[in-house]
C-alpha cells in the first residue's frame, strides 16, 4: 500500500498529516486498454522492493533540488535510455510522470534543466505520447514538450553532435503518436506539437555548418 502526504507539527508539537494522496504513483497505460481506462489505484497495490527503492530515491533527489539527476534516473528506470529497465522493477510504473508531477510548472522547471537532459526528456516524451494517455496526462506531456523545445539550445554542452539525430527520432515518434494516440489526433493538440517541432527544426537549421576546407 502506497500513499503520500506532507507532515507538519501542530501547536502542541505533534506530527500531523496534510495533503494526503492515496494514489501517488502514476502508471503506464496498458496498450490494450481503452483510452482513459482507470488503472488500479496505487494504494491498493503491492509494488516490488526495487520499485519502492527507486521511487524513494527519486523523491530524495527532487527534495535535494537535483532535478536533472531525478529526470535521468526516471528515464533509465522506465527503460527510456535503451538499456532496459531493471528486471524486477514494476514495468507499469510511470517513473517519468512521477518526477514531472513534482517538478512544478513546466516553464519554470525547464529553465533549471541542462540542455542535454532536456534533449533526453524530449525524446522520452515523444515515445510516451504514443501510448493511450488520458487527456489530462497527454496535456501535461505536451506542455513539457513545448517548454523544453522553446528553451533548449541546439549548441549546448553535449547537445550539438546529437541534436539533429534526436530531432529526427522525435519526429518519427510523434508521427506514430498521431496514429496510435487518439488524444494526439485532436487538432488543437496536433497543432501544438507541430509548432514545437517547427521550433526544433528551426534550431537544427540554425546550427553552424562546418567551414569549407581551404583549397591547396
Amino acid at each position: 500500500m502506497c500513499l503520500e502526504f506532507t507532515c507538519y507539527f501542530n501547536a502542541r508539537g505533534q506530527p500531523q498529516a496534510r495533503s494526503i494522496d492515496w494514489d501517488p504513483i502514476p502508471q503506464v497505460p496498458d496498450r490494450g486498454a481503452a483510452l482513459g481506462a482507470p488503472a488500479q489505484p496505487s494504494a491498493q497495490r503491492n509494488f516490488t522492493a526495487t520499485t519502492l527503492t527507486k521511487l524513494r530515491m527519486l523523491l530524495r533527489l527532487i527534495h535535494e533540488q537535483q532535478r536533472e539527476t531525478a529526470v535521468v534516473n526516471a528515464i533509465d528506470a522506465q527503460g527510456g535510455s535503451g538499456a532496459g529497465a531493471e528486471p524486477d522493477i514494476d514495468r507499469d510504473v510511470d517513473f517519468v510522470c512521477f518526477v514531472l508531477d513534482r517538478l512544478g510548472p513546466e516553464k519554470d522547471a525547464a529553465h533549471l534543466i541542462k540542455d542535454f537532459v532536456k534533449m533526453l526528456l524530449m525524446l522520452m516524451l515523444a515515445k510516451m505520447l504514443r501510448t493511450k494517455l488520458s487527456t489530462d496526462r497527454c496535456d501535461q506531456l505536451v506542455r513539457w514538450f513545448e517548454a523544453l523545445s522553446s528553451t533548449i539550445k541546439a549548441q549546448g554542452d553535449g547537445v550539438q553532435d546529437h541534436f539533429k539525430g534526436v530531432v529526427d527520432q522525435i519526429a518519427q515518434h510523434l508521427s506514430l503518436a498521431s496514429r496510435e494516440n487518439d488524444v494526439v489526433k485532436v487538432e488543437a493538440v496536433a497543432l501544438r506539437l507541430a509548432a514545437a517541432q517547427r521550433e526544433l527544426q528551426a534550431k537544427v537549421a540554425s546550427m553552424r555548418t562546418p567551414a569549407p576546407a581551404a583549397s591547396a
